[in-house]
Parts: structure tokens; C-alpha cells; sequence
């Protein structure tokens, strides 16, 4: 998780709003990652993922912009 969030940061660069550091990145990863983890096993099942993503719809809409092809 560490490694997307990473790769992400630099993607976003100076584009991020607000302004992101790397360094918080590793925070950040971890943040979302105990939110996921509802059992709190250190593992996130495709359950826990595909509820934590139905508990927000803009979560949802983020994830349907994969589905469109460039």
C-alpha cells in the first residue's frame, strides 16, 4: 500500500491540492489502510475493500471513471 500511495504523490506532484509532501505518504497509506481494515487482522479482503468503497459514493464514481477508455 505504502508503494501506491508513493507512486500517487509523485503522479500528483505540485498538481495536488491541498499541496502533498512524500513524506506524508507512508502516513496517509496507513490512515486508510486501519480505516479499511475492519477486522483488524493487518489484511484487507476484497470484502472489506468493496464495503469500504459502497460506504461513499464518491468513492464509487472515482472507481467508474476505470471503466471508460481513453
Amino acid at each position: 500500500m505504502h508503494l501506491i500511495t508513493n507512486a500517487i504523490y509523485e503522479l500528483l506532484g505540485e498538481c495536488a491540492i491541498p499541496l502533498s509532501d512524500i513524506r506524508n505518504a507512508k502516513e496517509h497509506a496507513d490512515l486508510f489502510f486501519h480505516k479499511i481494515d475492519l477486522d483488524k487482522d493487518g489484511l484487507i479482503s476484497f470484502e472489506e475493500f468493496v464495503n469500504w468503497c459502497k460506504k461513499d459514493s464518491n468513492r464509487l464514481a472515482e472507481f467508474q471513471k476505470f471503466d471508460t477508455v481513453i
